[in-house]
């Protein structure tokens, strides 16, 4: 089998901003991976202005993870509109062509093939893609070619985050199994002590039991954060007390970032880069580059 080369660009020179992934010279697509909170950083990017196919990801309700299939021909546009309207996802994969040469019935064959992919596969919470698209009438030469499109597409979505959308696999892949480290949030006013694991090679993030949270959600979460945290707290896993929560059992939570991890706990937006300390002293980002993507791994 032939190499790929996998090019990856940080657009605004941080590992856990936006970022241009490129299978070099060889390969036509061209994925960009959009943090929601760095969308405006990317406003001069031209590629993303083009036809393109791209995925909203992140977590529902109940913790499972949720996606949202689209095409556009203009991302920057079109995202103005689930900024708004769609308040589940954290991250946003944008695939375009890097010469220009994909057009809107070809986008819209993409589509197709995302949605038809996944749907059959039920590994995502799809309940966003309300319309079930048909196939797009296109040349045979077209649809060659955006079959070809749409394999770098799902090698891409693998790339990212080990993300199976669109392949054969469980997405959360049994815990047990990898490697794991501990860290603390300790906050004696707010009356916060929990402890969370950490598995690298997922980046999955488990409250352990006994860990205490608070219940009270601050203006600072998104809605989405919120109700979040409302559904952990209905389970089973933990059990109310006064204004906090005690955990009861091991929970995973439906997160993607140390961050998200500390806003859980703390019920206000929190650096958890910084909030998390292990039991040596080391907080998160002393251990870990603080970016998107599978295993986040060691400096």
């Amino acid at each position: 089998m032939s190499h790929i080369n996998i090019n990856t660009i940080l657009l605004n020179g941080t590992l856990d901003g936006p970022r241009k992934v490129d299978m070099g010279v060889s390969r036509n697509c061209i994925m960009f991976v959009l943090p929601r909170t760095s969308i405006a950083d990317v406003a001069s990017e031209s590629l993303l202005r083009q036809h393109c196919f791209y995925i909203l990801l992140g977590y529902d309700e109940s913790g499972k993870p949720k996606a949202y299939i689209g095409q556009s021909n203009d991302f920057l546009a079109r995202v103005k509109d689930h900024q708004v309207k769609k308040d589940f996802w954290d991250t946003a994969l944008v695939f375009v062509s890097k010469t220009d040469e994909i057009f809107a019935s070809e986008v819209a064959y993409l589509e197709y093939c995302g949605i038809t992919a996944a749907r059959k596969l039920e590994n995502y919470n799809l309940d966003e893609n309300k319309q079930i698209p048909k196939k797009p009438k296109i040349s045979s030469n077209q649809e060659s070619g955006m079959e070809l499109f749409f394999k770098d597409i799902k090698l891409l979505t693998r790339f990212y985050n080990d993300c199976y959308l669109f392949e054969e696999s469980s997405p959360r892949a049994k815990t047990n199994k990898v490697t794991s480290h501990d860290f603390s949030i300790l906050l004696p006013e707010k009356g916060v002590r929990a402890r969370i694991r950490y598995f690298e090679e997922l980046g999955r993030y488990v409250i352990l039991k006994g860990s205490v949270v608070n219940g009270e959600s601050g203006p600072s979460l998104r809605a989405s954060q919120v109700k979040m945290r409302e559904t952990a707290f209905r389970s089973s896993a933990c059990v109310r007390k006064g204004t906090m929560y005690e955990f009861l059992k091991d929970f995973e939570l439906p997160v993607t970032s140390p961050s998200s991890a500390a806003s859980f706990c703390v019920g206000t937006s929190r650096d958890g880069a910084t909030d998390l300390k292990d039991d040596a002293g080391k907080i998160f980002k002393e251990l870990y580059k603080c970016g998107v993507g599978k295993g986040w791994p060691r400096k």
